[in-house]
């Protein structure tokens, strides 16, 4: 009981040293340092009139552009669209240059997409004039036998007005349905898995820790580490295959794809995750074979799960900032401490209470509060640094989707702690104030604490809507 109280409080201090470090390097760096490839500059550039067609096209991006991930089209005047040949690089390892068709002439839209080094798929359009072609008329033009007249099937329609694009409105966390070959809902379903499963085996881990130990022994238990485990393992598998989608544009070779998913920053990342999950999954496998989920098996589940968290923080927003061996502790730590919050409260909600008498289960909730109230501090503390290294300072926050989101995670948070201090802290008291330790008042506590998960479920959901879309 010392140890964990002392371990609580450690990483309470440590969380604090680290949100004074962070102000601090924020305060030297004047703001945060965004790593999300985005768009910079076009040749030609969009709205220009050019005087002569033009036979290549440059576009200038702010990082390094994995070439095997781009591809460009463009979109004539007529609304016909030719895709462009494979691109090459410029000057600069941010630069592309594409080999345009022959005699482009009228109003011209260049389409291009990529996959930048974090996995965000990014793309945009370009609009241009090129001269139209002169046509010399002879004195007296030849007689040609009369013919139909050649039918021009725009293999889609023109492009709207409102597409005619240079910026970074269609960058990362905002890229059109029709750059995406997997729809939207099914990457997020997938991110919310992941983030569910987390929270969901970190909770289990806390419970038999922290709580009652044998939580792995019981029916749901074990049916409840399943599922977590299950998507711990395939969540990445799905996360590379959207990768790969991504990088061959519905064409292309899976192998060239894979290479170029290597070449990124999050695709070791991801691969890293699918090693880990499949350890994990093969180690709860045959430990439940034996029943032998004891505390040393315990350890070694909850190493694998921190290494797993690690993998998922590197390749996010953590690393995507200044000083990513600050954020991407703080983003663990954050991590950690929800599964402990959210996660905690499942397991003993559906796992500890089913399985023990009342007088235990008033105790059981009233250690469950100990170290809920320690892990909000942390999270909250966690939740400022990096919400201060992704926006720089707080005005920012209002000015984007992402911050929108944020402020919206940030007020389920305080219903959820009002909520848990009404259920941990009010209603407790009154129960051992009166003695009225019933079956009754058990009841109530529970019913009171299902509002809280779903809050917290709810705080998952946004996290998991916040990874896809770009703090600017």
């Amino acid at each position: 009981m010392i140890e964990i109280i002392s371990f609580l409080r450690y990483l309470k201090r440590f969380s604090i040293a680290l949100g004074i470090a962070t102000i601090g390097l924020l305060s030297i760096s004047g703001g945060p340092v965004l790593a999300h490839n985005a768009f910079s500059d076009s040749s030609p550039a969009d709205g220009e009139v050019l005087a002569s067609s033009p036979q290549t096209w440059t576009i200038t991006f702010t990082k390094a552009v994995p070439l095997g991930s781009a591809s460009g089209q463009v979109v004539k005047e007529d609304g016909t669209r030719q895709d462009l040949p494979d691109p090459r690089s410029g000057a600069t390892d941010n630069v592309i240059v594409f080999d345009l068709p022959q005699n482009l002439t009228g109003t011209v839209t260049g389409r291009w997409r990529l996959v930048g080094t974090d996995g965000h798929v990014i793309s945009g359009r370009v609009k241009f004039t090129a001269p139209q072609v002169s046509v010399v008329i002879p004195s007296e033009p030849p007689v040609v036998a009369p013919s139909e007249p050649p039918v021009v099937t725009p293999s889609e329609p023109p492009l709207a007005p409102s597409e005619q694009i240079g910026s970074e409105e269609t960058t990362s966390g905002s890229t059109t349905t029709e750059d995406l070959a997997i729809p939207e809902p099914v990457r997020f379903l997938i991110r919310l898995l992941t983030f569910v499963s987390v929270v969901l085996l970190g909770g289990l881990l806390f419970t038999n820790w922290y709580i009652a130990q044998g939580t792995f022994s019981i029916p749901r238990g074990r049916l409840l580490t399943h599922i977590a485990v299950i998507g711990l393992a395939a969540t990445p598998i799905l996360s590379l295959w959207i990768l790969i989608d991504d990088i061959r544009g519905g064409d292309g070779s899976f192998g060239d794809a894979l290479s170029t998913a290597t070449s990124l920053s999050i695709g070791p990342m991801i691969m890293f995750r699918i090693g880990v999950g499949a350890a994990i999954l093969f180690l709860t496998r045959n430990l439940f074979k034996r029943n032998a989920i004891d505390d040393r098996a315990s350890a070694h589940l909850a190493l694998l799960l921190a290494m797993y968290c690690v993998a998922l923080a590197y390749g996010g927003h953590s690393r995507s900032l200044a000083s990513p061996w600050l954020g991407i502790p703080t983003d663990v730590l954050h991590v950690i401490s929800v599964c402990v919050w959210v996660g905690g409260l499942i397991g003993v909600m559906l796992v500890v209470l089913p399985a023990i008498n009342i007088e235990q289960s008033l105790s059981a909730f009233e250690r469950f509060g100990y170290a809920a109230q320690r892990a909000v501090p942390v999270i909250v503390v966690t939740g400022v640094i990096q919400s201060l290294r992704l926006h720089g300072d707080v005005w920012s926050v209002f000015s984007s989707s992402h911050g929108v989101l944020l402020l919206l995670k940030v007020a389920v948070v305080i219903v959820m702690l009002l909520l848990g201090n009404r259920n941990r802290k009010i209603f407790l008291q009154r129960q051992y104030r009166n003695n009225s330790r019933t079956e009754g008042s058990r009841a109530m506590l529970v019913r009171a604490s299902i509002y809280e998960v779903l809050f917290g479920a709810t705080t998952i959901g946004i996290t998991a809507a916040l990874v896809a879309v770009t703090p600017t």
